[in-house]
């Protein structure tokens, strides 16, 4: 699982490493301080300490209180055919009077895996323009 992780070109968060050694210490039902000291004496994997890895499993969700507003986003969104990205539906709950952030509809729209579907066809590419012979 940890090596999984170590596969992609950037460095995992540290919330991906805390779940995958959740996800280990249930299989194996080892201790987590005989994980972290496993992963962490293997050079080609990432490294995390005990207090980090303690930190990010009991870390609240910041996206918990929004339950109104992403059920609000997802009506938005299956209500235009799901043809609405998060800049729209940030215009729209702007018109609706809710004081928010685009980055933060963004941020609920990702995780909630809600991305809109481009319906746009690709123009042929022409290099000349003006009247041919």
């Amino acid at each position: 699982k940890i090596g999984g992780l170590n596969s992609r070109t950037e460095e995992p968060r540290k919330e991906e490493l805390a779940r995958a050694i959740t996800e280990l210490r249930q299989e194996l039902r080892l201790s987590v301080k005989y994980i972290i000291d496993v992963i962490n004496a293997n050079p080609g994997l990432p490294h995390i300490s005990r207090s980090n890895y303690y930190y990010q499993t009991h870390k609240p969700d910041k996206d918990s209180g929004n339950q109104k507003l992403m059920d609000r986003i997802k009506e938005i969104f299956l209500e235009h055919s799901r043809r609405y990205g998060y800049r729209r539906i940030y215009g729209q709950l702007r018109r609706e009077v809710y004081g928010i952030n685009h980055k933060k509809v963004q941020r609920l729209m990702q995780k909630m895996g809600l991305f809109a579907i481009s319906i746009r066809k690709k123009r042929k590419y022409s290099s000349y323009y003006g009247v041919q012979g």
